[in-house]
């Protein structure tokens, strides 16, 4: 349950690298977590690497890590899911084994 409230509380997006908001809330729906938070990873990484031809003469007159750091997305969505997943798997690996239920 924490999984999908934390999926439907993912900040609404535009559309990016043909992955929309719906399809990443549906991916996580059908407990696909691991390849929707990869997804979500290379849509907004937590640094845009610095590029030197990217370098103008004008100074900015806004602090650029503001706007291109998705560093809170990471730590407030995509780590408290990747940990609630693994703790989802633990779990079903214990009531497999209680019921002897393997293979």
């Amino acid at each position: 349950m924490h999984i999908y409230l934390l999926a439907v509380r993912l900040p609404r997006f535009s559309t990016r690298n043909d992955l929309s908001r719906e399809q990443v809330i549906g991916m996580i729906v059908s407990l696909e977590v691991p390849p929707a938070v990869s997804a979500l990873r290379e849509t907004f990484p937590r640094h845009h690497p610095t590029d030197s031809a990217a370098q103008f003469e004008e100074a900015a007159s806004y602090d650029p890590l503001v706007l291109s750091d998705y560093e809170r997305l990471h730590a407030d969505f995509l780590e408290p899911m990747e940990r609630a997943y693994a703790e989802v798997r633990r779990i079903s690996v214990a009531i497999s084994h209680c019921y002897g239920a393997h293979g």
